[in-house]
This record gives C-alpha cells, sequence and structure tokens, in this order.
C-alpha cells in the first residue's frame, strides 16, 4: 500500500459530506469483499472535529500502514489487495488479508495497544461474510477517551473537551514515533521530566498558535496579519524543526547562569547544524 503524501485537503468537512463518504466506504468494503472474500481491514484515523483530512491525520495514517504490513509479516498473513485513499472523512485504508477474522481482530486490537499512536488509529476488521467485529465479541470495553480516559463515544458527543486540546495530545502522541527513548536526565534541572524530550517545547508552540482568537496572529480562525503563514504551515515548522528541540533544551540547561548574548551566540551554530 502506497503512503499518502503529507499535502492534504485541510479543509472543514460538512455533515452531508461527512456521510455521503462513509456511504462510499462501505460500498467499497461490499465490492472487495465480494472481489476478495477474505476478512477486510478497514484503517482510518480518529480525528476530532471537522477537519478530517490534514497533515497531521495523514502522518498518523502512514504510520499506521507501516504497522499493519509489520503485523501482516509477523504472522505470516498474506495481503492479497491493499488500497490507500483520502476523502472528506480523513485518510482510509483498506486491506483483504488471508487470516483468520478473529485472530485478525485480536492482532489488531493489541496493535492499538502496543502503540501510543494506536489510541488514534481505528481499525475495524470485517469477516468475509461482512460482519464487523467489534470489542464487545471479545468481552473488551468500549475504548476510552485521549484525554480523561472516560468513555470516548460519551465525551465526544458531549464535545467534554476542547479541540484544541485533543489536537495539541494528538501531535505529542505524534512525537512519540520519532522520539521513543530521549529523555532529560541529570545534571539537568528538568531530570523530573519523563516525557520525551522534544514534547513539551513543540506541545507549547502548538498550544500558543491553537489559542484562539489571537488578533494579528496565526490562530485556528484566521492567519492575522500573516500572509505567508496559516495555520497548517505553523504546524509543518513545528514538525520540521523537532529535531533541534532536545539539542536546544540541553544547551539551555547547561546555559542558566551565562548571559543571554553568549547563550544566543553558542544557539546559533546548533540551529545552523554546524
Amino acid at each position: 500500500m502506497r503512503l499518502l503524501p503529507e499535502l492534504a485537503a485541510c479543509h472543514d468537512v460538512s455533515i452531508p459530506e461527512l456521510l455521503a463518504s462513509r456511504d462510499e466506504r462501505q460500498a467499497r468494503q461490499r465490492a472487495w469483499l465480494t472481489r476478495y472474500a477474505t476478512p477486510l481491514v478497514s484503517f482510518t484515523v480518529v480525528a476530532p472535529g471537522p477537519m478530517k483530512d490534514s497533515a497531521l491525520t495523514r502522518r498518523i495514517f502512514n504510520h499506521g500502514v507501516t504497522a499493519l504490513h509489520t503485523l501482516a509479516e509477523e504472522y505470516g498473513w498474506t495481503i492479497r489487495e491493499q488500497a490507500a485513499l483520502a476523502s472528506a472523512s480523513g485518510p482510509e485504508g483498506l486491506l483483504a488479508i488471508d487470516a483468520p477474522a478473529q485472530a485478525l481482530k485480536q492482532a489488531t486490537i493489541a496493535l492499538e495497544q502496543r502503540y501510543p499512536l494506536g489510541r488514534l488509529w481505528d481499525i475495524d476488521v470485517l469477516t468475509a461474510e461482512g460482519e464487523i467485529l467489534s470489542r464487545r465479541h471479545f468481552a473488551l470495553p468500549a475504548r476510552r477517551c485521549l484525554l480523561c480516559g472516560q468513555s470516548a463515544a460519551e465525551c465526544a458527543r458531549g464535545k467534554t473537551h476542547a479541540l484544541s486540546d485533543l489536537l495539541i495530545h494528538m501531535e505529542a502522541l505524534l512525537h512519540y514515533v520519532g522520539f521513543p527513548s530521549t529523555r532529560l536526565t541529570p545534571p539537568f534541572s528538568l531530570s523530573r521530566c519523563t516525557t520525551p524530550g522534544p514534547i513539551w517545547p513543540g506541545r507549547a508552540m502548538l498550544t500558543e498558535v491553537n489559542l484562539s482568537p489571537k488578533p494579528g496572529l496565526v490562530d485556528r480562525l484566521n492567519c492575522g496579519a500573516h500572509k505567508d503563514m496559516a495555520l497548517e504551515d505553523f504546524h509543518r515548522s513545528a514538525e520540521a524543526i523537532r529535531d533541534w528541540l532536545p539539542r536546544f533544551m540541553e544547551y539551555g540547561a547547561s546555559c542558566t547562569r551565562l548571559p543571554p548574548e553568549s547563550v544566543l551566540a553558542g544557539l546559533r551554530p546548533l540551529g545552523m547544524g554546524l
């Protein structure tokens, strides 16, 4: 299955568009079941808010595709056909897999639990007869909210959490992929932090840009006075510099007694990769 490019539609989907997209997905599923007569994996991304197809959801999707390929290899299952699609309701993957449907569903549940990003993967398994196997088939509870641990469905219906908080948490989970073991350790003053180094500064940047309204500045509502910067551009910029964030934090923690001009003089070469 090809990975999707990060350049996404990035528009708010309407309810009619969302319903039409789901109808089209179900029609594709029926067509694939008829054609291949084998269990089917239908893979989408948890995407709160009206924007379903974005650079963020596509990156999360692409990591999920890679994980599904690895899963099939681990179990020796053959992927007979696969496709990655971009629709109004977000990225979508279809995989026809020669595997026992029950075992396939159990394996995908374990996959969602194995990876931090698994909280953002929505992996449905359909039997060759078209039955959707749910967590209830295995006496498992419904999925929990990303932020509070309560029922995800109830929090979504009640709009319990701010969209900006959910998006920040999604970005944080995505950063875990690139930095699984980066930790702040002594002698730094932030040694008690147990979160991978890039998370906090990255989260701070995304928190700031998602705060709305901010007259004259980029936020979730508009671009303010910036003609060359939109919200998605800001997200891409934050992603582009994340490799440097641990170095900046390490350097800053070692310069607490230096004058600002000396700190900046040493910081520039780090940012330039010298």
